[in-house]
């Protein structure tokens, strides 16, 4: 999955010229609030949110591994 990034932030990394990194450790990218849930809870979940009146959508998942992977 990928990060719903606002046009906002692209544009304030454009015009300040920001590296990606920095803007994921300063402003997030506009993810807001993650909930963790197991695979077996997630569509559940998901409706419960969406019913809620949140757009919510899977962002990843967590996974067992010696390699560090980064969303950039």
């Amino acid at each position: 999955a990928a990060v719903r990034t606002p046009a906002v932030f692209r544009l304030l990394q454009e015009k300040g010229k920001i590296p990606g990194r920095d803007m994921f450790n300063t402003f997030n990218m506009g993810v807001g609030m993650v909930l963790v849930v197991s695979p077996e809870t997630a569509d559940a979940a998901m409706d419960a949110l969406r019913a809620g009146g949140t757009d919510a959508y899977v962002l990843g998942e967590i996974r067992t591994s010696e390699e560090k992977v980064v969303l950039r």
